[in-house]
């Protein structure tokens, strides 16, 4: 558990942040406001990332099929894509930040 923790630190930040935005959501629909709100404070601060590419894939998306959509059984899986895609800038913060690690332990046991 150490190991994860320490190889995808921000990857399981992401994981977190989509787990919290589903569950803002899911209060938000049975009537729970008040701790929605509460809850969709740091939520909104920490799912910058995701939105981003969110909002990449949302105009790729209506460039290519246009304002209608794609049909319902692509529709799922263009969500299920989208959601996965909007974990990769923590996925690439843990690549960038693990390959600085080793870039600095080996100039490390240089000296």
């Amino acid at each position: 558990m150490r190991h994860v923790l320490r190889r995808h630190f921000f990857l399981l930040i992401g994981l977190l942040t989509l787990c919290l935005f589903f569950l803002v959501e899911g209060l938000d629909r049975v009537g729970k406001t008040e701790t929605a709100h509460a809850l969709a404070g740091p939520m909104r601060v920490l799912i910058v990332p995701m939105y981003l590419v969110w909002l990449v894939i949302a105009m790729a998306h209506v460039a290519i099929v246009g304002p209608v959509g794609v049909p319902s059984p692509f529709a799922a899986v263009v969500w299920g894509i989208t959601m996965v895609a909007g974990l990769a800038p923590y996925a690439l913060a843990d690549y960038f930040l693990n390959k600085c690690a080793s870039i600095f332990r080996k100039h490390r046991r240089r000296k």
